[in-house]
């Protein structure tokens, strides 16, 4: 599946409807333990960082990283290209596995 057309990949409980990631073994909410796949498109901002320092990386690059809240309710920590403001309406994509965000 294109990851561009289809967003972040998360869990879904099969009883609850409760989303996850990363996946979990039992449902938190309702003790299930099945799951089904859901995606993740839509995110808003709640605050931002860069790290200077990234462990096991010597390229000294700064990574921009940001607690986001999907439309769904989940919250997600995300990688950005650059820092963004608050509120800013991002759409959220799968990098080798892990959430990404861009400006909307």
């Amino acid at each position: 599946m294109n990851a561009a057309v289809h967003g972040f990949p998360v869990t879904k409980c099969g009883r609850c409807g409760s989303l996850y990631f990363p996946r979990r073994l039992i449902c938190h909410r309702c003790g299930n333990d099945t799951w089904a796949e859901d995606y993740l498109r839509e995110a808003v901002t709640e605050e931002s960082t860069t790290v200077q320092h990234v462990a096991g990386r010597t390229d000294g690059t700064p990574r921009h990283l940001a607690t986001v809240r999907a439309l769904q309710g989940i919250r997600l920590i995300v990688g950005l290209e650059a820092p963004l403001p608050e509120g800013t309406r991002v759409l959220l994509f799968n990098k080798d596995g892990a959430p990404v965000a861009k400006p909307a």
